[in-house]
Parts: C-alpha cells; sequence; structure tokens
C-alpha cells in the first residue's frame, strides 16, 4: 500500500461516524426525567446521518433511523405512572443509559418572577421547607436564562432534572412546587416542572414568531434586535450609565469620601437629623430623592448577646443597600425586590453600644425602608426591634438613573431561547404567571395571550392543551375611594380570556401583599391552581375550582342585579358587610356604592348614581375592600360591566 493511499484511509477512519461519537439526547431526556404518562412518547435525538437506532425500555425494543441530516425520533407506547425506569439508546458503536426515569405527569411553570421565585425566597413563611429531610416525588427541569431573535433553539445547555430534597428544593420555583405537592398529594403521581419563567419579562417575549405576525409593532421590535449592533448598542448603553452613575454617586458621596467614613462604629450623630424608620423620608418632610443618603441606629446588647451569630432583617429598601454593623460591611443589595436578609458574622457584634448603617442608594421615585416588614436582629430566642427613631445624612443627590433596557424581554427572545426546546416533550399541561409587566399598557393584554395560548398549543401539538394562569395579585396602596387602576385593567383582561377553551384562572389578590410586587403566600396560590388543574386536567367536574365570576345582570330600577357562575354552595361576604362594589352613570364618574347578597346574585346600588351606565368590582391595584366570595372560600373574580351592551353582544365585540 502506497503511502498516499494510507493517509486517504486514515483520513476516512478518522471523520467516519463509528470513530466520531455523535450519538444525542436533549437535555430534557437526562437522567431523573419525568415523562408524561398514560399516551405514547415520541422520544428524539441526534446521530449519524441515516444511523440506525434502537430504543429499549422494559427489555422492549423500538427502532428508528436518522435522517440525512442526523435528526431521529421513535415513538414508545404509553406507559401507567411509576418508576424508576431506565432508557437504552443504542447507535451503531455508542450507547446511551438514562437511569431514574419516572413515568407521571408534567406541568410546564412559565412566567415572570412570581413563577420565578424560589423557594428560598419563602422559607420565612415556611421554614417547615429548610428542615424537612423527605420530600414527595417532585422534580423540576430548571431552563437556563437564554434568548434569540433568529431561530428557535434545539435544545438546552448543560442542565438536569433535580428531585425535591433538602440539597435541591429551595431551587424550586415555590408556586411551582406547591401546586405540584398539591397534585401529588390528591393523585399519588410523580410530578414533573419545567421551569422556565424569568423576572420582568412581558407576555410578548413568550410569543412564537407565528404569534407575533398579528402584532407588527412587537414583530419589528423582534427583528430589531436580530442585528448584534442593535443589542450590542443597547447593552453598551446600559452599561455606561449604570456605571457612570455609580461612580459619579461614589466620587460625590461625601460619607464615602470622609475621613473616617461613616460607617465607622464610632461616627457621631451631631449632623445627622432624626427620622422614623421603616417609611419614606419624603413622608416625613425630607425633599431629597436620588441619589445616596445615610442612615444610623444605636443598639445595645448584653455580653451574651454580643457572643451570639445573628441575622439582620432589613424588611426591603428602595433601591439598594450597603449594610455596616460596627464598621463592617454585613451585607448589600443592588435593587429594591430582595428581602434583606443579612447573617452577621461572629465578632461583629459588641457588648454595650453597636452601630447599625445603612447606605441605601435611590436610583429613581422615592426611596426608603419599605414598611410593614420586618426591621429587627434575630438572636437566640429573641429579637431586638430596629424600628423607631434613626438618623440621616444626605451623602448626594443624583438625577434619577434611567430603566435599563433589558434585550431578553424583547419580543420573541425568550420563546426561542427558554420554550422551543421544550415543545416536542410531551406535557400534562401549563401553569402561567405573569402580566405584572405589561400593567403600562394593559389595553391588548387579552389577544396577545390568547395568541400565544393558541399557538403553544399548536407548537406542542397538543390542541386542548390545559392552561391555568395566575390573575395579578395585589400591590400599593388602598385608596376608599374610586380610582383608575392599569392592574385592575389588566386583570380584566385576564377575565376575558376565560372565553378560550380549556382555560382556568386562579384569582390572587385577596394573597398580595400591599408593599410588595412578590407576596409570599405561594402555597395557598398553588393549592388554588392545582384545583383548577384537577377540574380542567383531570376531568374532576363536581369539584369547586373557582370563585365566583361575573356572569350576567339585569337592571332594576336604579340598582343592578349580578349574576355569577362557580357560585359552589352560595354566595358570602367576609366581613360585616358586602363591599368594593362601584358604579357609574353616562357620565363616567363611579361613586362607591351598597351591595348585598340575594340568593346566588348580588344587589348594587348607589344613591349618588340613579341610572348606572357601568359596575366595576375589586377595581383597584389593592381591592383589599372586595370581599366577595363563594362557601368553599374563593374570591370572587374583579370585573367591569358596561350596563349599556347586554353580556353576550359585549362577548362578541
Amino acid at each position: 500500500m502506497s503511502k498516499r493511499h494510507f493517509f486517504v484511509i486514515l483520513t476516512l477512519l478518522f471523520w467516519s461516524p463509528i470513530s466520531y461519537a455523535t450519538l444525542k439526547l436533549p437535555m430534557l431526556l437526562s437522567d431523573g426525567a419525568v415523562l408524561q404518562r398514560d399516551k405514547p412518547l415520541t422520544l428524539w435525538g441526534w446521530a449519524a446521518p441515516n444511523e440506525i437506532i434502537t430504543v429499549t425500555l422494559n427489555h422492549k425494543h423500538f427502532k428508528g433511523q436518522a435522517n440525512a441530516q442526523g435528526q431521529w425520533s421513535i415513538q414508545i407506547p404509553a406507559n401507567g405512572a411509576g418508576g424508576p425506569h431506565e432508557l437504552q439508546i443504542h447507535g451503531r458503536s455508542e450507547r446511551l443509559r438514562v437511569q431514574d426515569i419516572y413515568f407521571g405527569d408534567v406541568w410546564l411553570a412559565s412566567g415572570q418572577s412570581n413563577m420565578e421565585l424560589p423557594i428560598r425566597r419563602v422559607l420565612e413563611k415556611y421554614p417547615e421547607l429548610g428542615t424537612r429531610k423527605k420530600f414527595p416525588l417532585i422534580r423540576q427541569f430548571l431552563v437556563p436564562k437564554a434568548y434569540d431573535f433568529h431561530r428557535p433553539h434545539e435544545d438546552y445547555s448543560q442542565v438536569a432534572w433535580q428531585a425535591a430534597n433538602p440539597e435541591n428544593i429551595q431551587n424550586f420555583s415555590a408556586v411551582a412546587y406547591f401546586f405540584a405537592e398539591a397534585l401529588l398529594d390528591k393523585l399519588d403521581v410523580p410530578i414533573g416542572i419545567i421551569n422556565s419563567s424569568y423576572g420582568g419579562s412581558p407576555v410578548q417575549s413568550w410569543m412564537s414568531e407565528q404569534a407575533l405576525a398579528s402584532f407588527p409593532e412587537h414583530l419589528s421590535i423582534a427583528h430589531h434586535f436580530r442585528h448584534p449592533e442593535s443589542i450590542k448598542e443597547v447593552e453598551l448603553r446600559n452599561k455606561k450609565r449604570e456605571q457612570q452613575w455609580h461612580k459619579d454617586a461614589d466620587a460625590q458621596d461625601k460619607g464615602m469620601q470622609s475621613v473616617p467614613p461613616w460607617y465607622v462604629k464610632d461616627g457621631k450623630d451631631e449632623d445627622w437629623q432624626p427620622i422614623y424608620m421603616p417609611g419614606y423620608w419624603y413622608e416625613q418632610g425630607e425633599p431629597f430623592q436620588n441619589g445616596v443618603l445615610w442612615l444610623r441606629k444605636r443598639f445595645y446588647l448584653n455580653d451574651n448577646q454580643a457572643a451570639q451569630t445573628a441575622i439582620l432583617r432589613l424588611g426591603s429598601i428602595t433601591d439598594a443597600d450597603q449594610t455596616y454593623i460596627n464598621g463592617e460591611l454585613v451585607g448589600n443589595t443592588t435593587y429594591q425586590y430582595p428581602p434583606r436578609i443579612y447573617r452577621v458574622p461572629e465578632e461583629v457584634l459588641r457588648s454595650g453600644e453597636n452601630s447599625l448603617v445603612v447606605r441605601v442608594l435611590s436610583h429613581r421615585g422615592h426611596g426608603g425602608f419599605v414598611p410593614d416588614k420586618p426591621y429587627e436582629l434575630r438572636l437566640a430566642g429573641e429579637n431586638i426591634d430596629l424600628s423607631g427613631e434613626w438618623h440621616y445624612r444626605i451623602g448626594t443627590a443624583m438625577p434619577a438613573l434611567a430603566h435599563s433596557e433589558f434585550i431578553a424581554w424583547k419580543p420573541l427572545g425568550l420563546f426561542n431561547g427558554m420554550l422551543a426546546p421544550a415543545t416536542r416533550f410531551s406535557i400534562k399541561g401549563v401553569i402561567w404567571y405573569q402580566g405584572e409587566s405589561n400593567t403600562d399598557a394593559p389595553e391588548n393584554y387579552s389577544k396577545m395571550f390568547n395568541a400565544m395560548v393558541r399557538d403553544w398549543r399548536q407548537q406542542w401539538q397538543q390542541p386542548e392543551l390545559p392552561i391555568i394562569f395566575v390573575q395579578l395579585s395585589a400591590l400599593n396602596p388602598y385608596h376608599g375611594e374610586p380610582v383608575q387602576s392599569n392592574w385592575a385593567a389588566l386583570r380584566q383582561q385576564q377575565l376575558e380570556s376565560l372565553k378560550l377553551k380549556n382555560i382556568a384562572m386562579a384569582v390572587s389578590f385577596d394573597l398580595g401583599e400591599w408593599n410588595d410586587i412578590h407576596p409570599l403566600e405561594k402555597k395557598r396560590l398553588g393549592q388554588r391552581m392545582a384545583l383548577a388543574a384537577r377540574y380542567l386536567a383531570y376531568g374532576e367536574r363536581n369539584l369547586v375550582y373557582s370563585g365566583p365570576l361575573f356572569d350576567k345582570l339585569s337592571t332594576d330600577d336604579s340598582s343592578v342585579l349580578i349574576s355569577f357562575t362557580e357560585v359552589g354552595s352560595g354566595l358570602t361576604a367576609f366581613g360585616e358587610s358586602l363591599t368594593g362594589f362601584t358604579l357609574a352613570g353616562k357620565d363616567g364618574k363611579f361613586a362607591v356604592a351598597q351591595a348585598r347578597i340575594e340568593g346566588h346574585r348580588v344587589r348594587v346600588w348607589s344613591k349618588q348614581v340613579k341610572d348606572p351606565a357601568k359596575v366595576r368590582y375589586g377595581w383597584q391595584d389593592n381591592p383589599q375592600d372586595a370581599n366577595l366570595y363563594n362557601q368553599e372560600g374563593l374570591p370572587a373574580s374583579p370585573f367591569e360591566v358596561d350596563i349599556a351592551i347586554p353580556p353576550i353582544q359585549q362577548a362578541e365585540q
């Protein structure tokens, strides 16, 4: 054999699929996976072009062949709930094993931060989850954050299924976990959660290019960001603006430039003004708005207290903070939402006087310590209250820091990067918690959400895919008088989406917190969503799964008589009287109305509105006066109805 022929043969062997590993499975088909029970499933992956593939499950073999591009798919028959099982995938010269597989029910959990919010953020409310040793058979596939404006991704980056156990549970979506736990308690089948959520994301970021076709203004934005220079320009502008703001703040901050700096333990209070915390400083007459403001609190400990490790709880702070005890940095947070829970290291606390100093960076709006949150030093068996009189001093005033423009939130990006790889994976249904980021322009939310739902059902090839979504929770202070509310307007849009088939809504405003966009009460919400799933996806048609929903109305003299569906065992008011209703005449001016329950209906009237033209219920950002429930304890959805348009006509418009 000539030397030339030898090298040709060697080259062919080197590049042949026999000697080059090509057999691959998608990340969703990995160890610990939960696969959908009781239906035939299509498994897929990649191999050498035209390679014969064999899948083995429970000693049964299923064959297929890769196409010219190396893509293969093989169908396996339905399997009942249970496990563990092992899958073996054989190629020409390779074998893959996928172990610890269970068949159960798989739910996609998607949306923004209230779906993303992990259990570690709610451990204070559910401390038993931090100490529990055994958990039910629930598994989560936490989709890594990614966006793409060019094409749908075929697979996820390196990621794995995780079982609910003491090592992993804190990373589970809190609401998805409690939803799964409630289902498993009733069904006794494994539950898999594909957690594909991204904080701050609007609905249009989760829509495919096909779904966005009816919304050209959003589709054009997606196309704009297909150009790498467009993304780089925004990222550079964001980075430059934020870095410059913080650089200027640090350089101008008298507290940092002082010698010694203001966070030292022995700093004097002579030039510091008294202020009551928690609260916002503008409420106490301080006109300072954006920049750096320092706050100091003195507290005293005995020898035993000072010898302990401690947890410092500083509620929530707008917007960012650097926190010092006795001159030592004990924690910092860069934005307003996370709770401030800082561990105080040993030897930082001292017997006698201690100094707590918080450097607050107010980026925009009004700064302060958010009220109705815990502000205390937690020691073994006792808490040191840190509310009351503090002292403050202005470090520097700054112009407001403009909001960053988040590329990941642009239309299409998250669908391509975080959802598309899962559309071939069979699921039982979807739970969705999103909407906060669309409250600036709520008027088209229902159209976009409905288009997204129809498209997802097509993408998964499940035309009746069950969808359970959360109606927006409460936020912001309650107003005693009628007000305009974008949050209420978006709830109305969500309510109108119930016209879609096989969809249900979990009302959540009564589980909210006026001062936190991320309410902690995720367990009861998950349980409400599980009720809806049992009705919608599991066929428990006698189950009361929802609170009262507006059905129709009639007028009688100057009053309005409203009928509801989902009344369960009957209507009730949680309180001395039924409240939360308002009426408006043709002038559009709303007035607080009186209301009473009459059987399965509610009568509403107001002396100020003789000829009602419109009725609202729970129409506030924080509708704390909305107290209509069914006897099963599920709240009625807020709503708005134009009395002049009969309900049937209204639905057609």
